[in-house]
């Protein structure tokens, strides 16, 4: 398809260049244009008396080559420090923005002279040769131009015959430059897109690392406050035992003093003082290898924790609902863990308290105590510091059980999200077939009565005198006589305009009607002497619904 617009490109420019190269600037001042047509950005002015370098035509507007001090934008990024091109393709813009209009591209490697004048991510820079722009035809007189005019009044048929077919070939060149200029627009937008979500992946590894460090750093917190409550333990074990040693000692030296009395119950106190002893020291066997066995289990615990947070982190990247529910459970987990610490740190403080209040009763009733109640009572501290053990790692435990149902939870929240918005895509999808359905039958319902109302019509245009054509309106332009300024044609199987009728109206202005828009026009024929076609005054110009 580019290939047949370039050819067509050549063959319109062959033709035009075979009329004209050179033009003359008529009006005082002259807008130059990035494209033909009022709305487009303007790059400067000609004056009048300038000489421009005519390249192609379109409609009513004639592409010059750009001579002299002219300045585009083109992107930073685009430029290396020398003001060397590095991108394949550098579009030149008419301002400092994607929003303005390409009116060049500039090929790689191509150094251009940028000047002071910059913005934000934009610079500056003197356009190169080849460019081109557009001016309006009105003011410009072709130095090449020759009057066709007949004497009889009636315009060059060949002549407007060419003329006619070089606006279509143009016409239709616009148009695939148009579609080329729209599949640009769409790659840009595309890449904008893809760095875009480039950007929020960067951002959701990130948030991923910042997630993954807050995590470590609540285990190592977690970690941390399990290794002080096993401190404190071991610290507390060590203080009774040493408490009971002092208290045996001291009762030993009470039993000596009364041996001569006692010797008997000395004897079979100091045996069951031993046995408790021993006991003691088989409960703190018993629980440092329960200790262990936490320990490992712990260790076991955290393992599972880590594989967990890389599943986490894995459906975290595809859902990120699920990430922040996961995210959520973790500060939830976070908060328990330090609400369990706080809670052990008040039972702790209590324990102490409690320890006080034991060892001042047990100082003022110390003779009337004895060695097997203090070993029943180390036996029922050691029973009560495990039962506290086992009821914060239930406790843990039950946090991770929440923490676990939490991110299922989310997950089937997402899942039915997802399958509601399939649901009523699939009820928009049908409702959307249905209304074009339904369009498809007015519209031919439409035609029918259109077609019928035009039959109608032409019957009763036929016997008031009127005539309906349909076709194409082209400016005759140069060739234009003082009767009529508009021809209107039709298209051949090859795709070139054939006058039908020369055009003029009393009642109103033609032109306004673009080329490439095909219309139905209405009036009376009349045939002025000596002319080949015919010329409609025309009543009325409507635009026919192809």
């Amino acid at each position: 398809m580019r290939h047949i617009l370039i050819a067509l490109l050549c063959l319109s420019t062959l033709a035009f260049a075979q009329a004209a190269k050179t033009g003359t600037v008529t009006a005082e001042k002259l807008t130059i244009r990035a494209r033909p047509g009022l709305h487009f950005e303007s790059l400067g002015t000609y004056h009048k008396g300038d000489k421009l370098e005519i390249v192609n035509t379109s409609g009513e507007w004639y592409e010059v080559a750009l001579k002299g001090d002219f300045s585009g934008w083109v992107p930073a990024e685009a430029l290396n420090e020398k003001g060397e091109v590095t991108a394949a393709s550098c579009p030149l813009y008419c301002g400092p923005g994607v929003v303005f209009t390409i009116f060049h591209r500039i090929k790689r490697g191509t150094v251009l002279q940028v000047s002071d004048r910059r913005a934000v991510n934009w610079r500056q820079v003197k356009i190169p040769d080849g460019c081109t722009a557009w001016v309006s035809a009105a003011y410009v007189q072709l130095d090449q131009e020759a009057k066709a005019e007949k004497k009889n009044g009636e315009p060059d048929l060949v002549a407007v015959a060419e003329n006619t077919a070089i606006a279509a070939a143009t016409a239709r060149i616009d148009e695939g430059e148009k579609r080329i200029r729209e599949e640009e627009n769409k790659a840009e937008a595309a890449e904008k897109k893809a760095a875009e979500a480039e950007a929020k992946r960067r951002q959701y590894e990130a948030a991923a690392a910042k997630a993954e460090a807050d995590a470590k750093s609540a285990k190592a917190a977690a970690e941390e406050a399990q290794n002080r409550m096993v401190e404190q333990e071991m610290k507390l074990a060590e203080k009774m035992r040493s408490e009971a040693a002092k208290k045996l000692e001291v009762e030993q030296k009470k039993l000596e003093e009364e041996r001569i009395a006692n010797e008997k119950r000395l004897a079979e106190e100091k045996k069951k003082a031993e046995e408790a002893k021993k006991a003691a020291d088989l409960e703190a066997a018993k629980a440092a290898a329960e200790k262990a066995r936490l320990a490992e289990i712990e260790e076991q615990r955290r393992q599972a924790e880590a594989k967990a947070r890389e599943e986490e982190i894995k459906f975290a990247k595809a859902e990120e609902n699920a990430k922040l529910a996961a995210a959520k459970a973790a500060e939830a987990s976070k908060l328990a863990a330090e609400k369990a610490v706080e809670e052990e740190a008040k039972r702790a403080k209590l324990e102490e308290q409690r320890k006080l209040a034991e060892e001042k009763l047990q100082e003022e009733d110390a003779r009337r105590m004895k060695l097997e109640e203090q070993a029943k009572e180390a036996a029922e501290k050691a029973a009560e510091a495990e039962k506290v053990l086992k009821e914060a790692q239930a406790k843990k435990a039950e946090l991770e059980a929440q923490a676990s149902a939490l991110a299922l939870a989310a997950k089937e929240a997402a899942d039915a999200k997802a399958a509601e918005e399939k649901a009523a895509a699939e009820v928009k999808a049908a409702e959307e077939k249905a209304a074009a359905e339904k369009a498809a039958q007015a519209k031919a319902e439409e035609e029918a009565r259109i077609a019928a109302e035009k039959a109608a019509k032409e019957k009763a245009d036929a016997e008031q005198g009127f005539v309906t054509y349909s076709g194409y309106i082209y400016p005759l332009g140069k060739y234009a006589t003082s009767a009529t300024s508009y021809v209107i044609c039709f298209m051949d199987k090859s795709g070139r305009p054939k006058p039908i009728c020369c055009l003029a109206s009393r009642h109103f202005s033609l032109a306004g009607w673009n080329p490439r828009m095909k219309v139905s026009v209405r009036g009376r024929v009349s045939k002025p002497k000596g002319w080949t076609l015919g010329l409609m005054d025309v009543m009325s110009v409507v635009k026919d619904n192809e």
